[in-house]
């Protein structure tokens, strides 16, 4: 008898863990250890458990409201966790903000939340978990206050009507984290370090990944957007916009698009050198601090950094032979 208590026990542990129609790829390194006290309790309308370090993880959320706030304490104690599938199958929510004593939005948290539209997420959340809004099909909105290091493996999968993201916010995207999303293109930051396999930019169904159809990515030169886009494929477009010049063995640059507050030309793109600014080429830039120019660069064109208002130092390098007209006008009131 106490064998076959046993192998039941381990059977359902087992299904506890595995849950039911949740999409599993192969993930990175992620960790998601709580211990839980074993009473469960209602507030208002969320079932909720105490946590061991005395914090507390809401367990279900079983009202009927369309619009609702996670309480930032209950008991006078913190809500610091959403346990995994809290919201499944809860079809009447349709915004939920989050409450700024939450450091992350746990793994699965979200999962099947379908009729889920808009999530506001606090500054105090740091990373987004594994899977935590799989399958949100209608979520539309996703507000982040704060600086997200970690986007998790498959948080947003399978969001169909997620059209827009706000890149700025985040420092990694692990694998899968914007799959089967409505992304048909992104621009990607320079803040961003890493992109796991698959991240955006496909559709995956029955086991094989296709490319989204016209999907592109913009971002900065050599950067790790750019590594994504050439490692699967995906045509790319950098925010440093530059022209072979007439030689046919060099190029000028002839556009900036990015929004970093240092930037350095590259000195050969393309593998041909890098040899002119040309005209107007950063004019009108409100985000260039400071620009370093390679030893490659001999030729500055007209008003190519006019009216860079918050641009306060240049870097010329070795060759410069020539600077045309008012192509550092402002520069010069800073210095």
């Amino acid at each position: 008898m106490k064998k076959t208590l046993k192998k039941f026990i381990v059977i359902g542990l087992c299904l506890a863990i595995t849950g039911t129609g949740a999409t599993v790829f192969p993930s990175l390194s992620e960790n998601y250890s709580v211990t839980v006290s074993a009473a469960t309790s209602t507030y208002q309308n969320f079932e909720y458990e105490v946590l061991s370090d005395d914090t507390v993880q809401i367990v279900k959320y079983v009202g009927a409201d369309s619009e609702i706030t996670i309480p930032s304490v209950i008991n006078n104690r913190n809500v610091t966790k959403i346990k995994g599938y809290a919201f499944n199958g809860a079809s009447s929510v349709k915004s939920v903000t989050l409450p700024e004593t939450m450091d992350e939005v746990t793994g699965y948290s979200f999962y099947g939340c379908y009729n889920l539209k808009t999530v506001n997420i606090p500054a105090s959340v740091k990373n987004i978990g594994s899977y935590a809004f799989e399958f949100c099909s209608k979520l539309e909105n996703v507000n982040i206050a704060g600086n997200i290091d970690i986007v998790g493996s498959g948080a947003f999968y399978g969001c169909t009507l997620l059209s827009e993201f706000n890149f700025d916010r985040v420092s990694k995207l692990f694998s899968y984290s914007l799959l089967n999303t409505g992304l048909t293109s992104v621009s990607l930051p320079d803040n961003i370090t890493f992109i796991g396999d698959h991240a955006m930019g496909f559709i995956y169904k029955n086991g094989t990944y296709t490319h989204v159809e016209g999907f592109t990515i913009e971002g900065e030169y050599d950067s790790e957007a750019q590594n994504y886009a050439n490692t699967y494929d995906i045509p790319f477009k950098p925010f440093l916009e530059y022209a072979v010049n007439d030689d046919n063995e060099t190029v000028k640059i002839t556009g900036y698009t990015g929004s970093k507050k240092e930037l350095t030309i590259p000195d050969k793109i393309d593998d041909m050198p890098v040899t002119v600014i040309g005209k107007g080429a950063f004019y009108d830039n409100h985000y260039i601090e400071k620009v370093t120019l390679p030893d490659t660069i001999t030729h500055i064109g007209e008003s190519s950094f006019m009216n860079c208002d918050r641009m306060t130092e240049i870097y010329l390098g070795k060759s410069l032979k020539t600077i045309d007209k008012s192509a550092l006008v402002l520069l010069c009131a800073h210095v």
